[in-house]
């Protein structure tokens, strides 16, 4: 059962991103993915530091969504997707960083230390 709960959370996170960096709607989000701390720093275009944001939200979205099925199907290739875009949410958040998405980065390290630490669940 904590298989099936685990699998759809990570599914679940997986949308999540792409609900949220995906949205055409960008003037009612918390924060602005046309904006990143780093990515304007290196005079990077706005269009261009959203375009980055929906390819990282995308391949995020994906190979969580990804992972979730092959765990809930008890894949033995569930790990790799999981990995991929644990690490890549990671890495989108850190980019893009908000106070509003700490919980995401929370998430994400959470998953990682389950999968990798704690080796949970068991292949």
């Amino acid at each position: 059962m904590t298989r099936l709960w685990f699998s759809l959370f990570i599914v679940a996170h997986g949308l999540v991103h792409a609900a949220i960096w995906l949205s055409p709607k960008l003037e009612k989000a918390p924060f602005d993915p046309r904006h990143s701390w780093l990515l304007s720093r290196l005079g990077l275009q706005p269009d261009f530091i959203r375009v980055f944001a929906a390819l990282l939200a995308a391949a995020a979205a994906l190979t969580l969504v990804l992972g979730g099925i092959g765990l809930l199907t008890h894949q033995g290739w569930w790990l790799t997707p999981l990995y991929i875009g644990a690490l890549t949410s990671l890495f989108l958040i850190l980019v893009y960083f908000h106070p509003w998405l700490s919980f995401g980065l929370a998430l994400d390290w959470g998953v990682l230390y389950l999968v990798v630490i704690r080796h949970w669940p068991s292949v």
